[in-house]
């Protein structure tokens, strides 16, 4: 008897492990990589499924400005940096649905850099399902060395 419950509960563990692994949610961004300028407004969605028919609500956190070098948001980064929002256009959406996501940039430029947001799907106070997107806003020096390399090519072309 004992062996027996032993196997059934084996194959029941087995049957949750699977139906988890197949119902996997999934948070999607339709570009997760921009180059803004100083003051620019783009769009990107958000899509989410696999939330079980719940609604989801759509939590934009954390937002910050990379100051380590370390891809998404780390402890030594500056968090809801002034001049930079990401700005969900619902704050839920059904399971399966998507939404638009307006990213905003005022900066000038000592203020630019790499920043990323993350859009979360949540389901009550739960956390099903999260997405990082990164946002370059070259600085000035990336800009100037670009025109003076236009410029030097341009000096080089003439002389010829």
């Amino acid at each position: 008897m004992k062996q027996t419950f032993g196997v059934i509960f084996a194959v029941m563990i087995a049957a949750i492990v699977a139906s988890v692994a197949v119902s996997a949610t999934t948070t999607t961004l339709s570009s997760d990589s921009l180059t803004m300028g100083y003051t620019d407004v783009q769009v990107v969605q958000a899509c989410f499924s696999g939330y079980h028919g719940n609604t989801v609500s759509v939590v934009i956190n954390p937002i910050c400005k990379d100051v380590d070098g370390v891809f998404g948001c780390q402890a030594g980064d500056t968090l809801n940096p002034s001049g930079f929002s990401v700005v969900p256009g619902a704050a839920s959406v059904a399971d399966g649905g998507c939404t638009n996501l307006t990213i905003t940039t005022t900066l000038n430029p000592s203020n630019a850099g790499t920043f990323y947001y993350t859009v979360n799907g949540e389901v009550g106070q739960a956390v099903l399902g999260s997405e990082t997107g990164q946002v370059f806003v070259p600085e000035f020096g990336v800009a100037a060395a670009g025109l003076v390399l236009v410029g030097a090519g341009l000096f080089i072309s003439k002389r010829r």
